[in-house]
């Protein structure tokens, strides 16, 4: 139904999430064509994976489907807890319930999700550490093969909306990674960055400045989020 050759004419990315091929198999079986002409077209292909129980109800489950989605990526994103919900992959410590997340627990995930999905360049855990409804830590890992990079960790007080902040954080890096490149902490960061000003706005879309993104990166040593 869809001209893939066309649409990606004049790509350089493709980006997905997790919710796509949770809607239908209709909608799963669009997804992975366009993931498969993507890799055929050599785009940078990524994913969020973005666990949303209550969508898996066409016959399939997300671990069944996602898969072979997956082993097309580039770029392989989810928070602390998609990798265990959808391939069962669990941290070695880390409670998001402290309002303590570790990046150090978090670095076996990465490890084996790299061993299911060897072609993937990059793994990126968002870490959120719930204190409580108005008070959230927030930062991440990225790992690309052979190093570690662990994002700031930052106190976001008195929260205005969570909506949208994954997303935020998912255009932040693909807009680090191409912006800096070869500086893959630099791109964590302002991913970081970026979807930690996101708590601070109504809606779900982040209306910032690449100007107050950076700012905020070179804020103080707390990392907490002034607006």
């Amino acid at each position: 139904m869809i001209n893939w050759d066309e649409v990606f004419r004049e790509g350089r990315w493709f980006h997905f999430t997790g919710i796509t091929p949770a809607i239908s198999e209709g909608a799963a079986a669009t997804c992975l064509e366009a993931v498969q002409t993507a890799k055929r077209k050599n785009l940078v292909v990524s994913c969020d994976l973005n666990y949303r129980k209550n969508l898996w109800k066409w016959g399939k489950s997300a671990g069944e489907v996602m898969p072979e989605l997956v082993k097309n990526c580039d770029i392989i994103l989810g928070n602390e807890e998609d990798a265990e919900r959808v391939f069962g992959i669990k941290p070695e410590k880390g409670d998001v319930a402290s309002g303590k997340v570790e990046h150090a627990g978090y670095e076996s995930v990465c490890i084996r999700l790299k061993e299911n999905f060897p072609g993937a360049k990059k793994i990126v855990i968002t870490l959120r550490g719930s204190i409580n409804a108005d008070h959230n830590t927030w930062s991440g890992i990225m790992y690309n093969g052979e190093r570690f990079f662990r994002a700031p960790v930052y106190q976001i007080t008195d929260i205005v909306d969570r909506v949208g902040a994954g997303d935020a954080f998912m255009g932040g890096l693909i807009y680090g990674i191409i912006s800096y490149t070869d500086d893959d902490q630099k791109a964590l960061n302002f991913a970081v960055a970026a979807s930690c000003l996101k708590h601070t706005i109504h809606g779900d879309f982040n209306m910032v400045s690449v100007a107050e993104v950076e700012q905020l990166m070179k804020g103080d040593i707390s990392g907490r989020v002034v607006r």
